[in-house]
């Protein structure tokens, strides 16, 4: 589910679901058993309104092939297997026969309604401009866009809440950010704001946030390393502020 609402916020095509690890297939008698509940892609393909593709189970003939570096249709893995695979690939292959690969409309299913519009994008802000390091920043500026015009609709700058390990992502949240452009974020405050469902960008330049923003609706901003992924022997704070 955030994996499909991050695609749809930064506008990457979704082709479908597929319900992976779908049942345990014995390498005895073939025969498959659900080790978790049976059904969950394909709900939640409805849930999110994409296509469901099918369901692919865990079949140890699989790992031998892929750790030999042999495809699994290939005649090497069971005929149901190879059949599995073989129905998903063409069902995309249909697909894009008849639509452009880059829409959405490739899976069938989703509708350009079901992409919001609307965004709030945050961006840390120092002096003015974005912040190298996310957990130093002063204030943020909350960018609402226009996504299908990829315009700038409004800013607001707001000063950041007193420091409150885990609590960031979830003020963010209340803010009605969907979105963090920064120019380096720490491991952990990058997992907190994953797990609250907002995609973060790292490396982006250290420019007025307007500059960024508009950068990025035009597919043009150039991102370079994450300033805050130091390596083991470097002191940094960066991942202990706000995360």
């Amino acid at each position: 589910r955030r994996s499909v609402t991050f695609c749809r916020q930064v506008n990457l095509p979704i082709v479908g679901i597929i319900e992976n690890m779908a049942g345990l297939v014995c390498p005895h008698c073939g025969q498959s058993v659900d080790l978790f509940k049976k059904g969950g892609g394909e709900s939640l393909a409805q849930e999110m309104e994409t296509r469901f593709l099918g369901r692919i189970p865990i079949d140890p003939a699989i790992m031998l092939a892929s750790d030999q570096g042999q495809a699994a249709v290939d005649g090497r893995c069971p005929d149901a297997m190879a059949q599995i695979f073989t129905g998903i690939v063409q069902i995309l292959d249909q697909q894009s026969a008849h639509a452009d690969p880059r829409s959405e409309q490739l899976a069938g299913a989703v509708s350009p309604s079901a992409v919001e519009p609307r965004l709030t994008i945050a961006v840390p802000v120092a002096d003015q401009r974005l912040s190298p390091h996310f957990g130093h920043c002063p204030d943020v500026a909350l960018i609402e866009v226009d996504q299908p015009n990829k315009t700038i609709v409004g800013m607001r700058l707001i000063p950041t809440p007193p420091h409150e390990p885990g609590r960031f992502p979830a003020w963010l949240r209340e803010q009605g950010a969907g979105m963090v452009i920064a120019g380096g974020m720490g491991q952990r405050a990058m997992q907190l704001f994953a797990q609250a469902g907002i995609p973060v960008v790292t490396g982006a330049p250290s420019q007025p946030p307007e500059v960024v923003v508009a950068a990025w609706l035009q597919g043009q901003l150039e991102t370079g390393d994450n300033a805050c992924s130091h390596g083991p022997d470097e002191a940094h704070t960066c991942s202990s502020s706000h995360g």
